[in-house]
């Protein structure tokens, strides 16, 4: 215990590094709890090294204690959770169910007095029917709730609702008040959201992971000065920069058409948005006498209002990792090129020790290659003996898309109008002196369109994240 009364805990914080979980660091030092961070090894992720050894540095700073782990090592979780009495997971999106390791990790462990899932949106156990890519997320979610309390854990769940930096950077694009942007308005505009600042959705979670009330309880994170439809927050941003900002507005049965079209998991998004703004689950449901709300059970913290500064905070990291794709989109009989990755690197290779290319484009379009997407996937759909449904994308539907959506998940919808519509990869003919790769290197046998797909039959290649997601 220290001067001011507070019962120092030893608190385990999983994903640290992450978006969330470098709020949730800060805090648990600042309230004087003996804090530890269990990462991943740096090597683990390298595009993430810079910022991950930014947080790492910083939290050494702090005086916390950092161990690197993997969620995979049972032995290593035992140990590191048995010096601890509170643990508390951060983890994202695609790692929520590797939740189900730490826990079994905490029944051999033993020693665990309060676990506090990764959540912090809304409160799943209450909302039922979102669209299918939102609400597999939930099933997700609750599945691991269950599993905590059938493995007798104590627990504390946190449904934080919107998490404000996040969605005023979505909604608004504060950091473009020079350029100010379109900005679209997902529904009437008019349905009521909560929109808590993430500094303060960490704040309260390390009181309630100590706080003997909340002890197997639900805390909910509702501060009255926090509920706020989108309209309401773009009006307050319109008198705080004196701009008028221009508005799209996304009809509901546009955001349920693109949550079943859009590729897996740039769907994600449509249907979060669709049961916030549209359905407006976070107020659908009053709170009863016995709930707790975070605000009201701890009335001495000053939370931050979406109006004094909510609308203000620095730009976010990504929170829910997008991946682009071009599939899904079935659109015009444009043809365009598609060259194996194997191939675009040997032909690379080649010509940087070529004399012949320096100083010269070397342009990769092998006669084999070039096919329309319905092209492609006719011949997928007599390799496979199946018939695909198809939906079309109209050119004014992609359009709208790329101005509406945020940043950078309206790349993919650009990228897919570049090549598909506007078929810029075929739209000039190749000149005598231009330099074309299968007739530069004639002895390379690249592998046609038709031959990947033949690959993609027995062994499809693993696709990693796109480098603007």
């Amino acid at each position: 215990m220290d001067n001011n009364g507070l019962v120092k805990k030893k608190v385990l914080i999983f994903g640290a590094t992450g978006y969330v979980g470098v709020y949730m660091v800060k805090a648990c030092a600042a309230a004087g709890h003996i804090t530890y961070a269990y990462t991943r090894p740096l090597g683990s992720n390298p595009g993430d090294h810079d910022v991950k050894s930014e947080a790492l540095k910083e939290f050494r700073a702090m005086g916390v204690t950092l161990v690197q782990g993997e969620l995979d090592d049972h032995e290593k979780l035992v140990w590191t959770l048995k010096q601890v009495n509170i643990v508390i997971s951060t983890l994202p999106v695609p790692q929520h169910l590797d939740q189900l390791k730490i826990i079994n990790a905490m029944k051999d462990a033993g020693t665990i007095e309060r676990f506090v899932p990764s959540e912090y949106g809304n409160e799943v156990d209450r909302v039922a029917d979102a669209l299918p890519p939102f609400q597999a997320l939930l099933d997700n979610k609750k599945k691991v709730r269950r599993a905590i309390e059938a493995a007798g854990i104590p627990f504390t769940y946190v449904s934080a609702n919107s998490l404000a930096a996040y969605f005023v950077d979505i909604v608004l694009h504060p950091h473009d008040r020079k350029n100010p942007q379109e900005v679209a308005v997902y529904g009437s505009g008019t349905t009521k959201a909560v929109w808590n600042y993430e500094g303060d959705v960490a704040a309260y979670t390390i009181r309630a992971a100590a706080d003997p009330r909340t002890l197997n309880k639900v805390l909910i994170v509702r501060p009255p000065r926090n509920i706020a439809s989108q309209l309401d927050v773009i009006s307050s941003w319109e008198q705080k920069t004196a701009q008028i900002l221009p508005k799209t507005y996304v009809p509901e049965d546009q955001l349920i058409m693109l949550s079943q079209t859009l590729p897996h998991p740039m769907n994600i998004p449509m249907a979060i948005v669709h049961s916030i703004f549209v359905r407006g689950d976070q107020m659908t449901f009053d709170l009863k006498e016995d709930d707790l709300e975070a605000s009201a059970l701890y009335p001495d913290y000053e939370y931050t209002s979406i109006d004094s500064r909510g609308w203000a905070q620095p730009r976010p990291m990504a929170g829910l990792q997008l991946r682009a794709s071009s599939t899904g989109c079935l659109l015009k009989r444009r043809e365009v090129v598609w060259n194996y990755d194997g191939d675009v690197a040997a032909y690379t290779i080649r010509a940087a020790a070529d004399p012949r290319t320096l100083n010269k484009v070397l342009i990769l379009r092998p006669p084999r290659n070039i096919a329309s997407q319905l092209d492609v996937i006719s011949s997928w759909e007599q390799k496979t003996a199946q018939i695909l449904p198809k939906i079309y994308v109209p050119e004014d539907q992609l359009i709208m898309l790329s101005q509406t959506l945020p940043h950078p998940v309206n790349i993919p919808v650009a990228i897919v109008h570049n090549i598909f519509i506007k078929s810029d990869q075929m739209n000039f003919d190749l000149k005598e002196d231009d330099l074309e790769a299968s007739a530069l290197y004639p002895d390379y046998e690249y592998t046609s369109i038709d031959s990947f797909l033949d690959i993609c039959l027995v062994n499809p290649p693993k696709v990693k994240p796109s480098s603007f997601t």
